[in-house]
């Protein structure tokens, strides 16, 4: 390397799209940050970069690399040569050609002409959107997601509003893909206004609480089916979390609450015709009852005499022979049963 090439690298400047930092770069690993950052610097300065060069100069396994690579070219940063070496996209050239074809079916608008109401609410979203959610600066990939969610799925504007600050408050407003996943999640359950909207996020709520509160009442951390089951219980049963919570302190009395437990007392009761706490408790007042008296009746002394009940098991009767002969001597019963046996041979 001659002096001057050195000393051009050391003093000159990369330049990095902004679209790089705020759309692409949230989704990516460190490593391919680091591949991405390299490989531009070498192509302003028309240098080659190899994976051995890129493994050497960012400390990085080759298997490193080539992962780093991979995402690069997955995310739209990168495509391979038909000689198998690395180049680097425009961003800024990729958006606008992407807008443009977006909007390639809509009809030509020829001369002046007013702008609709509705496409002046359209715009004053987007610049909400844009102020609110990318400090003042958003990429064409967005004002396409937002032409998608008001005409494809049929959102209102403060539905789709809603949409960008829930991604936002998760963290999860990187990708265009945790976008869609939730629109489309919405679009199932039959949202297209703010009321709707409004509606779904409080029973969401509903059920978020009851699995915070049964994960504290059970002392461990909750999972996927625990949720299934919570959601049967409010959606389907119709149940409060205070019937819910009166359900696992019954297990409780008699062993280790557990949902499954749980579960089984819930659905009992809704199949006895119980909806409130209050019918639960007096439903459960009325079984003890039964219950005891079952108790006190099996406990009474029988009258002299009195030939002993039969019993039944899995539809099997035994006869006062039979617990006679238990008490005398079971082996003996069993080699007449063998006998018995033989003999219809």
């Amino acid at each position: 390397m001659r002096l001057e090439e050195k000393k051009n690298l050391l003093l000159s400047d990369t330049m990095i799209p902004d679209l790089f930092i705020t759309e692409y770069m949230v989704g990516l690993s460190a490593s391919a940050i680091r591949c991405y950052l390299y490989l531009v610097m070498a192509f302003r300065n028309q240098k080659s970069a190899s994976e051995k060069d890129l493994s050497a100069r960012l400390c990085l396994q080759p298997d490193e690399i080539k992962g780093a690579l991979t995402e690069l070219v997955l995310a739209g940063l990168i495509e391979w040569s038909d000689k198998g070496s690395a180049v680097l996209l425009d961003l800024k050239q990729k958006e606008i050609d992407g807008y443009i074809r977006s909007r390639a079916g809509e009809p030509e608008i020829c001369g002046p002409t007013a702008i609709s109401p509705e496409n002046k609410e359209r715009d004053s979203l987007a610049k909400s959107i844009e102020k609110t959610f990318f400090h003042g600066s958003m990429a064409f990939k967005w004002y396409r997601e937002l032409d998608i969610l008001m005409d494809d799925f049929h959102f209102e504007p403060q539905v789709v509003y809603k949409l960008f600050q829930v991604l936002s408050d998760k963290k999860k407003l990187g990708t265009i893909n945790q976008m869609n996943e939730m629109a489309v999640f919405w679009e199932s359950r039959g949202i297209r206004t703010l009321e709707q909207l409004s509606e779904f996020l409080a029973h969401e709520d509903e059920i978020q609480t009851a699995l915070r509160k049964l994960g504290r009442r059970l002392h461990r951390k909750m999972i996927e089916d625990d949720e299934a089951c919570v959601r049967i219980w409010i959606e389907r049963l119709g149940y409060g979390y205070d019937v819910i919570d009166f359900a696992v302190r019954k297990v409780w009395e008699y062993q280790e609450p557990s949902v499954n437990k749980a579960d089984a007392y819930l659905k009992s009761w809704y199949a006895a015709g119980v909806r409130t706490l209050a019918e639960a408790q007096v439903y459960e007042q009325e079984q003890a009852k039964k219950n005891r008296q079952a108790y006190q009746r099996d406990r009474s002394p029988r009258p002299s005499g009195a030939a002993m009940p039969k019993q039944n098991f899995t539809g099997v009767e035994y006869d006062e022979e039979f617990l006679k002969t238990l008490e005398d001597d079971p082996e003996e019963y069993a080699k007449m049963l063998e006998k018995k046996n033989e003999e219809k041979l």
